[in-house]
């Protein structure tokens, strides 16, 4: 089934079969646990930090590793 979402002249489709996407800022303990939490809701958890070490970092479905002030990195 498709679903689309319409808003400010901006269409968004998607799918039942493909997984959400979250974005968080931040890799700390609270991340790590919304990551492992979205496994059994079948959402991808993407996560925006400054260190390879940060506790979210190694378990984020993707990463991007940047400063959480930073724009650009998102």
């Amino acid at each position: 089934m498709l679903h689309e979402l319409q808003m400010s002249g901006v269409s968004i489709s998607t799918s039942d079969q493909s997984n959400s996407v979250v974005g968080v800022i931040g890799g700390g303990q609270l991340a790590k646990m919304l990551v492992e939490a979205s496994r059994t809701h079948n959402v991808d958890i993407l996560v925006q930090t400054k260190s390879i070490e940060d506790p979210a970092a190694s378990k984020a479905t993707r990463l991007v590793l940047a400063e959480t002030d930073d724009v650009f990195g998102t």
